[in-house]
């Protein structure tokens, strides 16, 4: 099973027990998997997860969030010096985890002979016929067999009542991501999922409260009193988006550390050099309150 995420996907099989998942877990011990793409220019080959994650702010710059675009057959991106669609992305993606989950179940002694070739995968209650068939194509080209593609709203209710032993319900599901946002209401009957209705925001999600709070600090750095060359024109100077990619990041770490507490401090020397070549540092304190403000 996968869920094929904006920001993070997971892929997991079900034990032989019938009640335990296994979920592939690399050796720091993380289980989600950065849906990130780069081009490595030494291996002359596209590298997708964690080594992808980690090349965000150089160049060439990854490929983020091309869930979004998932059933659109006019966009492309640029992955180093490939034009890539979202399906070919996509199954880069899932290529890579298929790779990984195999390599995990075979350090596992009752597991080592399995092979990873078959796969249902997660699509958001909203996608369409066309982002449907795109994600089942995806699947095929990363070498799986898609049984079928299943709603995230329905997979996160049966979940729930596979592990609290409920058979009927109606049940709201929430779910905000990386990218995007939706509420579904599913009813379980006799497990048998049936959406009765969604709503939502399919182009906003964790990725906008990051690039709100990016903002916030780049206008704290901009104050006359920092003495930084920082009038960034993000849409069309190259330079200037990598270095607003990169207060992106320290606005990631800010925001999950305001998950805990009510005030955080953040200190970055180093982060980048500013239009004029001067090191730019980072020391800025942001509330819990201010943060909301922002994302309001």
């Amino acid at each position: 099973g996968i869920d094929r995420g904006t920001t993070n996907s997971v892929i997991a099989m079900m034990g032989e027990d019938n009640k335990t998942p296994l979920c592939r877990t690399d050796k720091t011990g993380r289980k989600t998997f950065p849906s990130v793409v780069v081009y490595d220019g030494k291996s002359n080959s596209l590298k997708a997860g964690q080594i992808a994650f980690n090349r965000r702010g150089t160049l060439p710059e990854p490929v983020v969030s091309i869930k979004s675009h998932m059933g659109d057959s006019n966009y492309s991106v640029n992955c180093g010096p490939l034009a890539l669609s979202p399906v070919e992305v996509s199954a880069e993606i899932l290529k890579a985890m298929r790779e990984q989950m195999q390599a995990y179940l075979s350090g596992i002694p009752e597991y080592a002979d399995y092979v990873v070739d078959r796969a249902v995968i997660t699509i958001p209650a909203y996608f369409a016929s066309n982002a449907r068939e795109a994600t089942t194509r995806a699947g095929e080209l990363a070498g799986f067999k898609v049984e079928f593609t299943l709603q995230e709203p329905t997979a996160s209710a049966l979940y729930y009542c596979f592990k609290n032993g409920i058979d009927n319900g109606v049940f709201m599901v929430y779910d905000l991501g990386g990218g995007t946002f939706d509420v579904s209401i599913v009813r379980l009957n006799e497990g048998d999922a049936y959406v009765l209705g969604i709503a939502g925001n399919n182009y906003l999600g964790g990725d906008n409260f990051d690039d709100a709070l990016a903002h916030h600090l780049l206008e704290l750095l901009q104050d006359p009193d920092e003495g930084y060359d920082l009038e960034l024109d993000i849409n069309r100077n190259e330079e200037d988006r990598l270095r607003f990619t990169r207060l992106k990041l320290e606005a990631e770490i800010i925001k999950k550390a305001l998950s805990s507490k009510d005030e955080h401090y953040e200190m970055a020397d180093g982060i980048f050099k500013d239009k004029s070549g001067a090191t730019v540092n980072l020391a800025a304190t942001v509330t819990r309150a201010e943060f909301e403000a922002l994302i309001s």
